[in-house]
């Protein structure tokens, strides 16, 4: 007789969706990436999201893919989880078996992006259909959800959320709606399940842990996760503080959007990290303007190094 596998929930928290360091002749830069995920862990994230869009994954090889997450798993040692992408094809077959693959490396989470997984016509028992067939190549190993941006952003209907969340096969979600009341709707529908909401879009944060959601997946925490760490303990806490780091973190989201991901190495540089700004994916250089305002916040961080103090809004030049 098969035995019945038991899944758990993605551990409650902030986790950031890694940055991948290149060296300038445009390798992987092994001892950054192990500065950067020392880093993360030190600032309190609850886990790690490795080979995502911020992992410039579309720019990496199948080889360099697959070495990224194994050396992440490996620096991590336990100390955190680890999730991953394993679908970066149009062709179902070849999902299939990258998933294998990736499912044997020690992920703890094995993500999907949604619009590879499931093209744009099928409708909501298709894409249903095929997430499941997807989380049983994953075997024991539990599977995530990525409503990624590119090629395209494919949002889940709330039926296939809540089959999904029903069947057990799903603990992690990175949720991209961008949207209060469907990010609402989704919490409501995974209630009760391992299907834990992890929020991508960061002015919705504390709304969407009051909602019900497990955690954020954002890319401002590649900038300040320790804020991110601290916003979960204060809602834990029921602390008024709470809506005033909210307020401050949805003014430095325009900042943290600008020039984005070199902005992000840039701003990790200047406070330490042995890492270059280059990236492989095309994007704009930080302005003199950003940069400014870059040194303004490593500094603002610098000065409160306990993270006890909130910080006035709209004070960035």
């Amino acid at each position: 007789m098969k035995t019945k596998i038991k899944y758990e929930k993605a551990p409650e928290g902030i986790w950031p969706v890694m940055l991948t360091p290149f060296t300038s002749d445009l390798k992987i830069d092994w001892k950054g990436l192990d500065a950067l995920t020392d880093w993360y862990i030190e600032a309190g994230v609850a886990g790690l999201f490795a080979c995502c869009l911020s992992s410039e994954m579309y720019q990496l090889t199948h080889e360099e893919r697959i070495k990224l997450i194994k050396h992440v798993i490996k620096r991590a040692d336990s100390r955190v989880p680890v999730a991953a992408t394993g679908t970066f094809s149009t062709d179902n077959k070849v999902n299939h078996e990258t998933v294998k693959e990736v499912a044997g490396l020690g992920v703890a989470s094995l993500v999907m992006i949604t619009s590879l997984a499931a093209a744009a016509p099928d409708n909501s028992s298709m894409t249903t259909d095929k997430l499941l067939s997807l989380a049983e190549s994953a075997g024991a190993v539990q599977s995530g959800l990525y409503e990624c941006p590119l090629p395209y952003k494919k949002l889940l209907s709330l039926d296939t959320l809540k089959e999904l969340a029903d069947s057990g096969r799903y603990s992690f979600f990175k949720d991209t709606c961008c949207d209060a009341a469907i990010l609402e709707n989704r919490c409501r529908v995974v209630r009760g399940s391992n299907l834990g909401i992890f929020n991508a879009h960061s002015p919705l944060g504390l709304f969407s842990l009051r909602a019900g959601g497990a955690g954020l997946s954002n890319i401002a925490s590649n900038f300040v996760p320790q804020l991110f760490v601290k916003l979960m303990k204060l809602h834990k806490k029921g602390s008024p503080e709470a809506e005033k780091l909210q307020e401050t973190l949805t003014e430095l989201d325009k900042l943290f959007a600008e020039a984005y991901p070199e902005s992000a190495k840039y701003f990790l540089k200047i406070s330490g990290l042995p890492i270059e700004t280059v990236c492989r994916t095309p994007c704009p250089k930080p302005t003199e303007s950003i940069k400014r305002q870059l040194h303004w916040l490593k500094d603002r961080l610098v000065e409160d190094k306990e993270l006890s103090g909130i910080y006035e809004t709209n004070t960035i030049k």
